[in-house]
């Protein structure tokens, strides 16, 4: 089972409708609850087999006898745990889950005591079914995301199905009287004159169902710490969600090199992006490039790349930084939900990926890992989209700056996401801006055509077709004309041979700076998003994002 993220849990320790809702939440919710299920289900069906191993060696006919009632309630008991088990196997609602948990749990219970109720009295029902139900809700409050106070309520619940049971298990039970008048002939009662009337039947029947109360009262209490100590370690778990000043809300996605976080700073309360390094991709390695990627990034001033806030060291070692929220969607959601996007806007990205490139690479940097999901879109009112590049987590420095033990620009290592590697990264040659290029080139063919420059059904035949195959002009994928200035731009953007390709950011600047088109204005962006922003906001875009194309790191040299 995949455990939820730090702050699903104080989701769940909190209790609160709303959090609920979080989908890890929710997810981990209903995990806990249909393995409380299962567990049950299979320690009840396992007890039907030693019941039957133990009546054939005692010769019992009841327990033998699969029709009996106390062997109907028993198999019946353990078959509504089996369905609490088999209904928290799809996605279901919050209500729907803890509805069927509550429900379960009391029913499972009621079958339990009507087994009870079918066994003779001088087995001892009431000590069997006591014991059955306390393990049960010991389990529930171990498994079951719960406060005390729900835990209390759903104890009482069973005790008003559990004591009337133990009353009915001596009073009407025929053997009752016997087991009376054995206990007196040996000494451990003494009886009236009338020693086995109705009366002493009933005196003994209120009494059990006394001792079952109490039996039942220390269960619930017992039960409901139980439930509050898990209370309040889901509470401290959520403490864990600090990160410096920064308190975590909810996962946004997870790339090649941590996870992102929605988080907001404890002071200030404005919204940010915080990234981490899992523990389980902590090595010197990762966590050389997971900071290199911070200062690199800290270093970029341009609008149009993320600006980084704050990044440090949890005491357990957890390497973190805090960037700027960006709420809007990556161009491969806008592609997704708006289909191939017209020139003018097309341009207007390729515009602010460029500018934002240019100042990177002025400074000795290469993205490396330029691709529709990593760049975004943000809805700014009076202005025709704002771009923003993320992720430089596969940044490279150009001139051979990096330390020998780095080891991320060594000829012989691939990196990248196969649809928008250019041949020479393939190759596992030297790379210069000019790779950026080529994936600005592929990312451009994407948004024009609604397409992937290159299909391929594995990673080697699409690392073939960007080595050896020539891209199909976007006016033909598309089916409709393009400026041709344009349409020439990119595939000089995709040549195979980085020479022929504009010599850098700036370059491709001025290259576009020539192509006419109709512009991209701000009422076109305007009545974009209110047509799509609904959808954007539903699929949860920088999840989707962040499922799309991986990002791929081999040595090949290594493998070879």
């Amino acid at each position: 089972m995949t455990a939820p993220t730090p702050a699903a849990l104080g989701a769940l320790a909190r209790g609160r409708s709303s959090t609920f809702d979080d989908p890890e939440a929710l997810t981990f919710l209903r995990r806990r609850v249909g393995q409380f299920g299962l567990v049950n289900a299979g320690i009840g069906f396992a007890a039907l087999l030693v019941r039957a191993l133990v009546a054939t060696v005692v010769a019992d006919p009841n327990g033998r006898n699969p029709l009996h009632p106390s062997v109907v309630a028993h198999f019946l008991a353990a078959s509504v745990y089996l369905a609490v088990w088999a209904l928290c196997q799809r996605e279901r609602s919050r209500r729907f889950v803890l509805t069927t948990e509550a429900l379960g749990t009391v029913i499972g219970a009621a079958g339990y005591v009507a087994m009870g109720v079918a066994i003779p009295p001088y087995a001892d029902p009431m000590g069997i079914v006591a014991i059955v139900l306390t393990y049960n809700y010991f389990g529930r409050s171990v498994f079951v995301p719960s406060t005390a106070k729900r835990t209390f309520w759903i104890g009482l619940a069973i005790a008003v199905v559990f004591l009337p049971g133990v009353y009915a298990m001596y009073r009407w039970a025929p053997a009752t009287a016997g087991l009376l008048e054995l206990a007196s002939q040996n000494g451990r009662i003494v009886l009236p004159a009338a020693r086995f009337s109705e009366a002493s039947v009933e005196a003994f029947s209120i009494a059990m169902a006394i001792q079952g109360a109490f039996w039942w009262l220390f269960s619930v209490l017992i039960g409901t710490i139980a439930s509050h100590v898990f209370y309040g370690l889901r509470r401290e778990a959520s403490k864990v969600t600090k990160l410096g000043q920064y308190q975590l809300e909810k996962k946004l996605g997870e790339g090649g090199m941590g996870v992102v976080y929605l988080a907001s700073h404890a002071m200030l309360r404005r919204p940010a992006a915080v990234k981490m390094l899992p523990p389980d991709r902590l090595g010197a390695r990762s966590l050389s490039r997971f900071e290199r990627e911070v200062q690199r990034t800290a270093s970029l001033s341009h609008p149009n790349v993320i600006t980084v806030f704050d990044y440090g060291r949890t005491p357990d070692d957890v390497f973190y930084y805090a960037m700027e929220y960006v709420e809007g969607a990556t161009l491969e959601d806008a592609v997704a939900v708006g289909g191939p996007m017209p020139p003018g806007r097309v341009v207007h990205v390729l515009r602010e990926v460029a500018a934002a490139l240019a100042e990177a690479h002025g400074v000795g940097l290469i993205h490396r890992d330029v691709k529709p999901a990593n760049v975004m879109l943000q809805r700014v009112p009076g202005s025709p989209d704002v771009v923003k590049v993320l992720d430089f987590g596969l940044v490279k420095e150009l001139g051979g700056g990096e330390s020998p033990d780095v080891g991320v620009s060594h000829t012989g290592e691939i990196t990248g996401t196969p649809q928008y590697m250019s041949p020479e990264a393939i190759r596992g040659d030297a790379i210069d801006e000019r790779a950026d290029l080529y994936a600005l080139g592929a990312v451009a063919y994407y948004c024009l055509t609604g397409t992937h420059l290159f299909a391929a059904s594995t990673v080697v035949e699409m690392c073939s077709h960007h080595l050896h195959s020539a891209p199909e002009p976007p006016s033909d994928r598309l089916g409709a004309a393009l400026p041709d200035a344009l349409e020439a731009l990119v595939l000089r953007c995709l040549a195979k041979a980085a020479g022929d390709r504009p010599a850098a950011a700036l370059a491709l600047l001025d290259a576009l700076a020539e192509v006419e088109v109709e512009a991209w204005t701000r009422h076109d962006a305007a009545s974009w998003w209110t047509r799509h922003d609904a959808t954007l906001k539903a699929q949860s875009p920088r999840e989707s994002a962040m499922a799309g194309a991986a990002t791929l790191a081999i040595d090949v040299d290594r493998r070879r």
